[in-house]
């Protein structure tokens, strides 16, 4: 064992350490994929719970001022595939399982990244290191934030590091650059429907293609590729609801201006850990685009200046997370891998450049190791309780509850009882209606303080030994006490208010 210490290169060193934290990493979505640990990070309830709605046979995008006074915020693609699957799969009344799929698919949704990054790195730059193209993988998986773990962003990256690929061989592959364009137009379209963060990349190609490559009649290809597939693809998930998705994806997603939030959240969580990482980026970003010897590297410097610049414009909106440079220390890795194999090709790599890398392995890993949600790990069997007493009280409900009957819950992600419920729970994205939709007038709500008079809202639930609470002004005092269940407390509406 100490002779292969011994023998073992700096950069295998790296290597087995990036391994390790990848399994350690691996190991913990895979548990919390099957756990019943009802939030993992990003309010990912919000997604599950439009999931829910869409497999119950609800569309996506509803008015927002009528109950149950939902928000789906992002674009619809995820949705569709999860809730079509789950349907195939005879899901519906089954919770966990749904939570299960939806986790499952944003895990293969991350390693199946590791395909286009390979033919980027392989295919488009000739690198034939395996160990170096499994690391730049690695890492990026490594950099995901546990709010990537249920929600839409997973498949968002996907599509973007295939449109890179399919872009990249547009540029390279003079025999079929026509048909690699259309690839990229048709993942571009992918990655606009998936997420709003999409039109930054449609932006970014389409301004390459316009004043760097200079080339009207593939602009104008790429332009009609993104406009058929992606309008054809929104007209069938979307249909007729063009409004209700407006006003989700559009009035919804307006969270306001935080100078407060940006520096807790961005300043202080990701530039404060990540700078390093990130002035490397950019510096490299700046290196490649003024390469004019290399269109290939050209794009990719291109490409992370823009998607840089348009995320940091974008995490001064209340609600922003660092999930939202996950797409530019993407682009970074890879611009560092085709940088470093360049050196170790031209000369064999100094004892201190292999000491160097082997000091900046751990130090990365140390960085964005705190973030992955450890401290589920420690509320698995708890968690897993409070599922089967959540049920419990929501097919209590379920039996009393007619068709038009509604519950407010002072739950949100706590537990999933507004999942359980689904049309029948008020306000499932509560936070978004209070820090935002409410204080910004985006939305009226004044049917919620009719229906609690006109008795629609039937029962209130909150913890054990709690009693009814105000809601956007709308008080429920004249609720008297029905149950006890486990932790949880029901009132019913009383006869005389």
């Amino acid at each position: 064992m100490k002779s292969y210490l011994k023998n073992l290169h700096p950069l295998q060193l790296s290597f087995w350490l990036l391994t390790f934290a990848f399994v350690a990493v691996l190991l913990l979505r895979i548990i919390l994929v099957f756990s019943y640990i009802p939030e993992t990070g990003g309010v990912s309830v919000n997604v599950l719970f439009s999931i829910v709605r869409m497999m119950n046979g609800y569309s996506l995008y509803s008015d927002p001022q009528l109950p149950p006074y939902p928000i789906a915020q992002y674009m619809p693609l995820h949705y569709e595939i999860v809730s079509t699957i789950g349907k195939v799969l005879g899901l519906q009344s089954n919770i966990h399982a749904i939570s299960v799929l939806n986790r499952s698919l944003c895990l293969a949704f991350d390693l199946l990244v590791f395909i286009p990054v390979y033919k980027i790195l392989n295919k488009q730059f000739k690198i034939e290191n395996k160990q170096l193209i499994a690391a730049v993988c690695m890492c990026i998986f490594l950099i995901l934030p546990n709010p990537n773990y249920g929600r839409v962003d997973n498949l968002y990256l996907l599509s973007f590091m295939w449109s890179v690929y399919f872009f990249l061989a547009f540029i390279s592959d003079n025999n079929n650059a026509s048909r690699k364009l259309i690839y990229a137009g048709i993942t571009v379209s992918l990655g606009v429907l998936t997420k709003q963060s999409g039109l930054f990349l449609l932006a970014a190609t389409g301004l390459y293609l316009l004043f760097i490559h200079r080339n009207w009649s593939a602009t104008i290809r790429f332009s009609l590729t993104v406009i058929f597939t992606g309008g054809l693809l929104f007209m069938l998930m979307v249909q007729n609801n063009f409004y209700a998705f407006y006003q989700n994806t559009v009035l919804g997603l307006n969270n306001g201006i935080s100078i407060n939030w940006f520096n807790e959240v961005i300043i202080k969580t990701f530039f404060f850990k990540m700078y390093f990482f990130v002035a490397i980026g950019i510096a490299l970003a700046f290196l490649t685009f003024i390469d004019f010897k290399n269109e290939r590297l050209r794009y990719l410097g291109f490409i992370s200046l823009i998607v840089f610049s348009c995320s940091l414009a974008a995490s001064f909106k209340w609600g922003s997370s660092t999930n939202y440079f996950t797409e530019f220390l993407s682009v970074s890795f890879i611009l560092a891998a085709i940088y470093f194999y360049s050196f170790t090709n031209e000369s064999q790599p100094s004892l201190i450049s292999k000491l160097s890398l082997l000091f900046i392995t751990p130090f990365f890993i140390l960085t964005v190791f705190n973030d992955k949600g450890w401290g589920h790990l420690s509320n698995l069997n708890k968690s897993r309780k409070l599922y089967f007493e959540t049920e419990l009280v929501s097919d209590y409900l379920q039996t009393k509850l007619l068709k038009t009957d509604l519950v407010f819950t002072e739950f949100h992600k706590e537990n999933l009882l507004n999942i359980f419920l689904n049309e029948h729970s008020l306000f499932p994205q509560r936070e978004i209606v209070l820090h935002c939709t409410y204080p910004k007038h985006t939305f009226s709500y004044l049917d919620f303080q009719q229906q609690n008079e006109n008795g629609a809202i039937k029962y209130w639930v909150g913890k054990k030994d709690k009693q009814p609470t105000t809601f956007l002004n709308v008080d429920f005092n004249h609720f008297e006490p029905d149950t006890i269940i486990a932790g949880f407390s029901i009132f019913r509406k009383s006869a005389v208010k």
